[in-house]
């Protein structure tokens, strides 16, 4: 009977520790979401101004290192500090920030980090089922020695990440692009060539 009270205690102790890290690692992703919000570059479109952030960034980062539940979790808490008041948005907090056509794109930094690693895990397990179905003399061979299969499972994994990365980073280029070009035409429009 001592031994499984000692394992209880043991078993409620490991909880406990994964709980507090888990707390740690979300407030500090949070954090994170919060400071790239004001590492910004301010784009100037007609009347109004948009924000290009790394907050981005951060999100992304927390959906890969995190996982999709923590990472969820890190910037729902990001959007509920936010939202009670602290000015921790690109543009203040708040609950009045709910009305500004920018809280859409914090609501996708919600979706995005609970989504993310799903998409990466589906790329990864398709990509090691064309190995198996494709490939399957050479995959033989491989599994004889167990540090060349997890060698290249690892490069699989990195060259996903990778390529997502570099992917993500271009459709970030081509909408900077396309708000510039917009800015520009817009303030040869109105003779305001000066603000650009």
């Amino acid at each position: 009977m001592h031994d499984g009270g000692k394992q209880m205690r043991e078993k409620a102790v490991s909880r406990s520790r994964e709980h507090s890290k888990d707390v740690a690692l979300c407030g500090l992703f949070a954090a994170l979401v919060a400071v790239g919000a004001f590492i910004k570059v301010v784009i100037p479109t007609g009347a109004d101004t948009m924000n290009f952030t790394l907050q981005w960034f951060f999100v992304m980062l927390a959906a890969f290192l995190l996982g999709s539940r923590r990472a969820f979790t890190s910037v729902g808490v990001y959007l509920l500090i936010g939202l009670a008041g602290v000015p921790i948005f690109a543009r203040g907090g708040g609950p009045a920030y709910l009305l500004r056509p920018t809280f859409g794109f914090l609501l996708g930094f919600l979706l995005a980090a609970s989504r993310l690693e799903l998409q990466l895990i589906n790329l990864i397990v398709a990509d090691l089922l064309f190995v198996l179905v494709h490939d399957h003399d050479h995959l033989h061979g491989l599994t004889k020695d167990i540090d060349t299969v997890y060698l290249t499972l690892q490069a699989i994994v990195c060259g996903h990440i990778i390529a997502y990365i570099r992917k993500f980073t271009i459709q970030v280029l081509i909408g900077l692009f396309l708000i510039f070009q917009t800015a520009h035409q817009s303030s040869a429009d109105t003779g305001d060539l000066g603000r650009i």
